[in-house]
């Protein structure tokens, strides 16, 4: 059922909030989803509400998180690699600090595994049917969880996680898993930046007039503020996954 936030009509609301930023202008209507987390379920409830003429065709762009966390990380990668081969639409799909952290664990498992699985990693690994016992997961056992993830994942779903990019780019809006630092060109943004949200600058907004929309911290109900847009409504633990359509000057949010 359509979760309408009471401040959003369903035609969409001017942003007024930040009087200093210019008016939100992509080149073209597009939507973006927030943080999936292993909640399998939802992706078809939150497509379910885009509604485009035939013609239209609206980019939708996800914006990272797809694993750790919720119970069915190895059903949300598959479906989002499904949808990756649908030819209906764009589909981009942004990588997120989870994501990195599943791919730093292939790389790197002794030096990347402690941190990740306590992160919800063993969830990600329970959801590809891998036990993780507690104890022993040591420099000799972790490499080995490694490699029976990576036989899990196959080598198409492993490509397809590392060629993620990790920003996407229309107008004056800039979408990235954890938002930009106000203080740099979006050129000097770093992955640690676009990934995990460590800035050097105030949250307030940018100098560029660009507007950021991100995942990564968890809200109550979708906002905007200082010309930032915040998506991640923490869907494996309340439900509620959270999707915006943005157009000319407009914000439309959407949930499950």
């Amino acid at each position: 059922m359509k979760r309408w936030l009471s401040y959003i009509s369903r035609t969409g609301s001017p942003i007024e909030d930040v009087p200093k930023m210019p008016e939100l202008a992509p080149n073209a209507p597009f939507y973006a989803i927030g943080d999936i987390h292993g909640s399998t379920a939802l992706i078809r409830k939150i497509l379910s509400q885009i509604e485009d003429p035939p013609a239209l065709r609206a980019a939708v762009v996800f914006l990272g998180d797809y694993v750790d966390r919720g119970e069915d990380s190895a059903g949300t990668l598959a479906q989002l690699y499904d949808l990756s081969r649908d030819t209906s639409r764009p589909w981009i799909f942004l990588r997120g600090n989870h994501e990195q952290m599943l791919l730093d664990f292939l790389d790197s498992p002794d030096t990347a595994g402690p941190f990740w699985l306590m992160a919800g990693g063993r969830q990600t690994l329970a959801s590809f049917g891998i036990g993780t016992p507690w104890q022993n997961m040591d420099a000799e056992n972790l490499p080995r969880l490694r490699d029976t993830l990576r036989e899990k994942l196959g080598r198409d779903l492993e490509a397809w996680l590392r060629q993620m990019p990790v920003s996407w780019k229309t107008g004056n809006v800039f979408l990235s898993h954890a938002g930009t630092d106000p203080a740099l060109e979006l050129e000097a943004q770093t992955n640690d930046t676009l990934l995990w949200g460590k800035t050097r600058g105030k949250a307030g907004p940018r100098a560029d007039g660009i507007w950021s929309v991100q995942g990564h911290v968890i809200v109550e109900t979708p906002q905007i503020s200082n010309g930032r847009v915040f998506l991640d409504t923490g869907a494996y633990a309340t439900g509620i996954l959270t999707a915006a359509r943005f157009e000319q000057g407009k914000v439309n949010f959407f949930s499950t």
